[in-house]
């Protein structure tokens, strides 16, 4: 499998507007203790800090990988931006609406947009429904008349790589790469412009994790669609990619084009991250960077830079003030406009910071990280 060429996105202007837009988004869980807890050892009730101070673009017709480890809030983040789950605090756009608060759009209009494909192929489907069914739901809820679901429900299945043999089938009777594709095509019955891919390939073998992307792939240039990817395998995402975002402890940490990234890690847990990655090509080896200690809790994540506990670079700053997320130069956005915009002047970093401010954030390299900057 071969890179995908990047240039449809990075090499032309930016759209007007992003698809999709979070700023500053939060998502915080209470845990409550028991009473007897509280009476007896005095326990409080304490805040799941998951989703923090997040701010992202998706503009159509891009995959934007989101990469980090477990529990940094990935998946938290993603079914929020879906609405899914309500923002704490921050505020999602989709087409310039917003999607929470007395004047969000209907939500029936963003379920035929906005759709996810679930992270577990098994689970995500009821056991008791077939793939008529299944389907059925989804196409009802879009206004599918019910003598013409049938045609549409086999449409769908022939899309995905499935047969009309399969629509009478229960869940049970699928392997995990032909579950995942009936979640593929659950998610398109609804006509959608904006897909959430939660860990579509993790429950799956190598041959069908292959086919599940060129399924997303050839999906994405035919009917245009945007993608939040969120995996773990950094080498899919180098593959199927336009930008990468990396998280850490409920933060995004680094955005930056696929290639750049890949080329000039900036932020040092992103640097440990690429330093993981196998390679049988001796020249594209990177010396293994071991991180100490484990993720602290995001019950009480720590002071200042929230990787400072492990990063080895760190300094006595890190410690106590916490970084902003800032574009690293004045570069606005990648790709075959950068020279173009050098050559002009265009895009300093207060244009970048303007922008931002207004509500659109330039398709540049940003991090948060002290030793950026330095």
């Amino acid at each position: 499998m071969l890179p995908r060429e990047r240039h449809n996105i990075l090499g032309r202007a930016p759209a007007p507007t992003p698809l999709v837009s979070a700023r500053d988004v939060s998502k915080y869980f209470m845990l409550h203790e028991t009473l007897l807890a509280r009476y007896l050892a005095g326990a409080k009730d304490r805040t799941v800090k998951a989703v923090d101070g997040v701010s992202l673009d998706v503009y159509p017709g891009e995959t934007l990988s989101l990469v980090g480890e477990s529990g940094c809030g990935k998946s938290t983040l993603g079914r929020t931006i879906v609405g899914l789950y309500e923002p704490t605090s921050g505020h999602v756009m989709f087409d310039g609406r917003p999607i929470s608060g007395p004047e969000a759009m209907p939500r029936a209009s963003l379920r035929r947009q906005a759709q996810i494909i679930f992270q577990n192929p098994y689970s995500s489907l009821n056991p008791r429904h077939t793939v008529r069914q299944i389907l059925g739901v989804a196409l009802a809820a879009r206004g599918v008349p019910a003598r013409e679901r049938e045609a549409e429900t086999i449409a769908l299945l022939r899309r995905v790589g499935l047969s009309a043999d399969h629509i009478d089938r229960y869940p049970h009777q699928f392997s995990g790469g032909q579950r995942q594709r009936i979640g593929v095509a659950r998610a398109l019955a609804m006509h959608p412009r904006f897909v959430v891919a939660d860990e579509p390939l993790s429950s799956l073998d190598v041959s069908v994790q292959a086919q599940i992307i060129n399924l997303l792939q050839g999906l994405q240039e035919e009917l245009g669609l945007a993608y939040l990817f969120i995996t773990h395998d950094l080498r899919v995402v180098y593959h199927i990619s336009h930008r990468v975002a990396v998280m850490y402890l409920g933060q995004v940490v680094e955005v930056a084009p696929t290639d750049e990234l890949f080329e000039n890690p900036l932020h040092p847990y992103t640097q440990a991250l690429l330093s993981a990655i196998p390679s049988i090509e001796r020249h594209r080896r990177r010396q293994r960077i071991m991180l100490d200690g484990t993720v602290p809790t995001p019950i009480d994540p720590p002071q200042g830079c929230r990787f400072h506990p492990r990063c080895p670079r760190r300094t006595d700053r890190c410690e106590v003030e916490a970084p902003e997320f800032r574009q690293v130069s004045g570069i606005a956005v990648a790709g075959a406009r950068a020279a173009a915009e050098v050559g002009t002047g265009a895009g300093t970093a207060r244009e970048a910071e303007t922008r931002t401010e207004a509500g659109t954030m330039p398709q540049g390299h940003f991090v948060r990280c002290h030793l950026a900057f330095a």
